[in-house]
């Protein structure tokens, strides 16, 4: 088996800048959030072997390895390819520069295949690259276009008629800066509509018009048109020149069954649920009381209950976004030296499952709602793995099951406050008992400090709106475990979605 992936940016500086600056192996440590050390072990000609060090990870483990590149400037490619495979059977990557009208493109093609014992298969480490790679690519394209902009070298402009570029923010007024911002109430609401429509579903088999795709979704097609076009600005489909309209990267996101789909969650950030507590967020800020409990007569668990359509959404909502991020934490975590896992809240499985996929040996328990559990066993079967689990109704603020070696709670905690935060795992506690060996691992945001980037902080304003959950801090993370009963390990600079490892106190 082989897998590749295949990311692009475009960068608005000239080629030669883009080129010079990333195959500088020597500032990679900048020029990448990633790399803690570049060190160039052998020079000839165009092709550098060079040693890469990343940051380390949760366990305090630095990865480390050789590569070796060689740059034609004629053709303005890369070709590059791990001396030290590590994890995989190969990894050869292709950088392609090219000059566009907007700038420079520059495409990076990974060519992979994962060793039968790695922790990742090919398709969660091809779903990680992706991931790691926008990251990566936006990094560096906002170091490249300010160095042009500091050197005094023109970056070309987009065409009067290119509506695929937005604004460049940093350049407008703060007026506009904030008008923008806060019309990001208009784009939610247009793309969850349009995820609700199934419109990206609609578009799968190419592009098509405003009056096919209102024909097919019972809708208004001028309505629709304005709708899409608004959700095209921001890159969530594309208006062609023929008057139809296509999907784009973002959209393919709003597919329903696609790795990772975002469909349920736009459309659950869109529903009445959890939209209308916003007009009450003053309320909550004077008491620090969730505005869903007073909207909604209920909390959040209870409205799920009584609508189960609306529950349905939630539950598909996070199996998704658990399948989006369990690569991460797959690859900065050894979960195979665990017997007996158990994910504690964890849906409908999905975690629990990929982390018994990857390791074939071990077996697992789920504990989630009685509501919730029901849908389990499809997910469970898909992955091939609901032989090996024990599903468990029940509450994990009554009692946590004993008995395994590993108790799992991923993005559970932010939905409670500390009161309720500790009880869960006190009740955790108490089922590890005198096992030494046994660790709970918290799979959540660590929020990062003074005005660092964190979409946890986005997050954490939804806890206090709609769930009364919140989120925490290092310093917030280590008081909850001292007081259950746990000494938290989580090495300094690790990143913000974290595995929280707690050791028996």
């Amino acid at each position: 088996m082989a897998a590749s992936t295949d990311n692009a940016v475009v960068i608005r500086a000239p080629l030669q800048l883009v080129w010079d600056m990333t195959n500088d192996i020597e500032s990679w440590t900048w020029l990448y959030t990633e790399y803690a050390a570049a060190e160039i072990l052998h020079r000839e000609g165009d092709t550098v072997r060079f040693r890469l060090s990343m940051h380390p990870d949760a366990d305090g483990t630095v990865w480390s390895w050789v590569s070796e590149r060689t740059a034609d400037p004629e053709t303005r490619t890369v070709r590059a390819r791990r001396v030290e495979p590590g994890p995989f059977e190969h990894m050869d990557i292709r950088w392609e520069y090219t000059e566009v009208e907007t700038g420079t493109r520059m495409r990076w093609r990974q060519d992979f295949a994962m060793k039968p014992t790695a922790p990742l298969d090919d398709a969660a480490m091809a779903q990680r690259i992706n991931t790691n790679s926008a990251i990566q690519m936006a990094r560096i394209q906002a170091l490249v276009e300010q160095a042009a902009a500091d050197a005094g070298q023109d970056r070309p402009a987009a065409p009067p008629d290119d509506a695929t570029q937005p604004p460049d923010h940093a350049s407008q007024p703060p007026q506009e800066q904030v008008f923008t911002l806060l019309a990001g109430k208009w784009t939610a609401q247009a793309v969850s509509a349009l995820a609700r429509l199934g419109i990206a579903d609609l578009l799968a088999d190419g592009p098509r018009t405003p009056e096919e795709l209102a024909a097919a979704t019972g809708t208004h097609a001028q309505s629709l048109h304005r709708v899409l076009r608004a959700a095209a600005l921001v890159h969530v489909f594309t208006e062609r020149p023929d008057g139809t309209f296509a999907l784009t990267p973002q959209a393919e996101t709003l597919r329903a069954g696609v790795p990772g789909s975002m469909r349920a969650f736009a459309a659950l950030i869109g529903d009445d649920a959890t939209w209308r507590p916003y007009g009450d967020i003053l309320e909550t800020i004077r008491t620090g009381e969730p505005a869903f409990d007073r909207v909604h007569g209920a909390t959040v668990y209870e409205y799920f209950a009584r609508h189960p359509e609306t529950g349905a959404v939630f539950d598909e909502a996070m199996t998704a976004l658990s399948e989006e991020s369990a690569g991460a934490y797959l690859g900065s975590y050894d979960f195979g030296r665990f017997a007996r896992v158990a994910d504690i809240g964890g849906g409908r499985g999905q975690m629990l499952a990929e982390i018994l996929r990857l390791n074939p040996g071990a077996r697992g328990l789920l504990l989630e709602r009685p509501d919730v559990v029901e849908q389990a066993q499809p997910l469970l079967r898909k992955h091939g793995v609901a032989d090996r689990v024990e599903v468990v109704a029940g509450d994990f603020f009554t009692e946590v099951p004993p008995g395994a070696d590993a108790y799992v709670l991923k993005t559970v905690l932010h939905n409670w406050n500390d009161a309720d935060a500790l009880r869960i795992l006190r009740n955790v506690r108490a089922a590890v008992g005198d096992d030494r060996d046994a660790r709970l691992l918290v799979l959540e945001d660590v929020i990062q400090p003074l005005n660092a980037w964190d979409v946890g902080k986005l997050i954490d304003i939804d806890m206090l709106v709609n769930v009364g959950g919140r989120g925490r801090t290092r310093e917030d993370w280590e008081r909850l475990f001292t007081a259950a009963g746990f000494t938290l390990r989580l090495p300094e600079g690790a990143a913000a979605w974290s595995v929280l490892e707690g050791i028996p106190a």
